[in-house]
């Protein structure tokens, strides 16, 4: 650990250079990942639940619902025949978008009695295959229809595409609602899973970025208050930051999305990366007293905590190495990520650390009462 000590303080512009250098591209390239989870996420194309999901979609209607559910403040206002006709052929607009599989209304089941929607019968027929359809299959009728006829649905089934596509084909949905829907006098109210996990997912990744910031400050805040230094939490901003960018741009090489596994291993990857910090810091720190130098203190320390450090983080790796194993996605996944933010850890803290220390080590020195 000697030798590294040396080259790190002999190089220690290059090193800092290179890992600014190294951060900007990560963060180059993570900026081009985008947010794509499924709902059956957790299954690889070729398992068996995957494939079953899939012939659902291509043969039977698909499985993830997306219900838009129409209200208006008219009594008896979906029985209206010129209102429902226009319900009816905004249905068949939806249902054309690219991304929707399949879309079923009370429009189907009025068309099953030989109504047709293209030239829509008049208000006593409709009135008469309302009281047939409520009299012989009331439940079908309850299904999409209340009783005062002022709620209805449309019900649509969209492929598990992921969050983007999903979220693309909502947009569309929404614009053709807004452009015919209003004429009608009704209001409309999208749900249903393939819906709600859409949204629920957009507001996961707000809730992402801000909760990683937080976590960023809160940490800087702790070590600026456990080490009573500013310049002891300054340089271990870089060294925490790095790790999760690299294992960000390493989820294009290994064919990964980024989707809430990702995260998962985020959350764990900060602790993992603040804990090699604090060791050589606080080792340093502890070694930085009377007349050594910089260097000499970086020797000790990394001779020290630098050993321990590699011993500890290769056994965090061997752990974790029995997760790739899994036959279950998400579980090897964490397997696969969170070792390359240890590995990549591991290095930074060994090279480009001391290398920062070596820069403002004089100013980082413990108050002399301790």
């Amino acid at each position: 650990m000697e030798g590294v000590a040396h080259f790190t303080v002999k190089y220690r512009a290059l090193i800092v250079a290179a890992a600014i250098i190294l951060l900007i591209a990560c963060v180059g390239v993570a900026s081009q990942i985008r947010f794509n989870s499924k709902v059956n996420d957790v299954f690889q194309d070729t398992h068996p639940v995957s494939m079953t999901n899939a012939l659902i979609e291509e043969h039977l209607g698909g499985m993830l619902p997306v219900e838009i559910d129409l209200t208006i403040d008219e009594p008896n206002g979906f029985r209206n025949v010129e209102r429902l006709a226009s319900i009816c052929k905004l249905q068949r607009e939806i249902v054309a978008i690219d991304g929707i599989i399949s879309g079923i209304s009370i429009c189907d089941i009025v068309a099953e009695t030989g109504i047709d929607w293209d030239t829509p019968p008049n208000q006593t027929q409709l009135n008469a295959v309302f009281f047939g359809i409520k009299r012989f299959n009331p439940k079908q009728y309850a299904s999409f229809m209340t009783d005062d006829a002022q709620g209805m649905h449309i019900s649509l089934r969209i492929p598990d595409n992921g969050y983007e596509k999903s979220q693309q084909t909502l947009e569309k949905v929404d614009d053709a609602i807004q452009s015919s829907l209003p004429a009608t006098g009704a209001k409309a109210r999208f749900t249903g899973i393939g819906y709600n996990s859409t949204l629920g997912l957009d507001h996961f990744m707000s809730d992402l970025y801000s909760s990683l910031l937080t976590a960023f400050i809160i940490i800087f805040a702790i070590l600026l208050v456990a080490f009573r230094s500013f310049w002891s939490g300054v340089v271990a901003i870089l060294p925490n930051v790095l790790p999760l960018a690299m294992t960000l741009a390493f989820l294009p090489i290994y064919g990964y999305n980024f989707n809430t596994t990702s995260v998962l291993v985020f959350t764990i990857s900060i602790g993992l990366a603040v804990d090699n910090s604090i060791h050589v810091i606080q080792r340093f720190r502890q070694e930085f007293r009377g007349e050594r130098t910089v260097e000499d203190a970086l020797v000790v320390a990394l001779r020290s905590s630098g050993r321990a450090i590699i011993q500890s983080n290769l056994l965090l790796c061997s752990g974790l190495a029995v997760l790739l194993l899994s036959d279950f996605d998400p579980i090897s996944r964490v397997g696969v990520l969170t070792m390359t933010t240890i590995g990549s850890a591991l290095v930074i803290s060994i090279i480009l650390l001391p290398a920062e220390i070596a820069f403002i080590g004089h100013k980082m020195k413990l108050p002399k009462y301790r």
